[in-house]
């Protein structure tokens, strides 16, 4: 069996429909199976009475930012046009430089822009990853007034869960397709 039929496979017994399977495939990234469950998860979300939020945990190199990078660029921003992700994790400088390494892993079959200096990866439909960070909780406050289709918090055992929360409700509502978080 090819690496991608393995795929495929994996995506299938743990719930990925056959197009989110085909926006991995065609961008070139191929997951690991508790990513693959973690990605039908987030697709759970999209339904009317699915889940508002998934967690995905983990020890230190697991590849959780991995795959939330993936799940929002190769997945959500290519199935939905003019989505507004925010990645927020702590630690500014080692969030900008680990998701350059990790968008040109992932997105090299994709067409996009990455403006370094705004943090703002921008996909041809419109949607776009903005990657937000903090260094205390009070650095939060800087994003809770404005809105986000889809909100992926890295490290969110550092941020207190009140923050999550607030941070969370600032979903925009007509075309969430959820909220993940690890």
């Amino acid at each position: 069996m090819s690496r991608i039929e393995q795929t495929m496979a994996n995506g299938l017994r743990a719930g990925c429909p056959r197009d989110q399977l085909r926006n991995f495939l065609s961008a070139g990234v191929v997951l690991q199976p508790r990513q693959l469950a973690a990605s039908a998860a987030a697709r759970l979300c999209d339904q009317p009475d699915g889940p508002t939020a998934i967690g995905y945990g983990g020890a230190r190199g697991g590849g959780k930012s991995h795959w939330l990078l993936a799940q929002m660029g190769a997945d959500d921003c290519q199935r939905v046009p003019g989505l507004k992700c925010l990645l927020l994790r702590k630690v500014g400088k080692a969030n900008l430089e680990q998701f350059e390494d990790l968008r040109r892993r992932l997105f090299g079959r994709l067409k996009h822009e990455f403006s370094a200096y705004r943090g703002v990866l921008s996909f041809k439909n419109g949607s776009r990853i903005i990657a937000g960070h903090f260094q205390s909780e009070k650095d939060i406050d800087a994003y809770l007034g404005l809105e986000y289709d889809i909100i992926g918090v890295g490290m969110k055992s550092k941020i207190k869960r009140s923050n999550v929360a607030t941070a969370t409700t600032r979903r925009a509502g007509d075309r969430d397709p959820g909220s993940v978080g690890g």
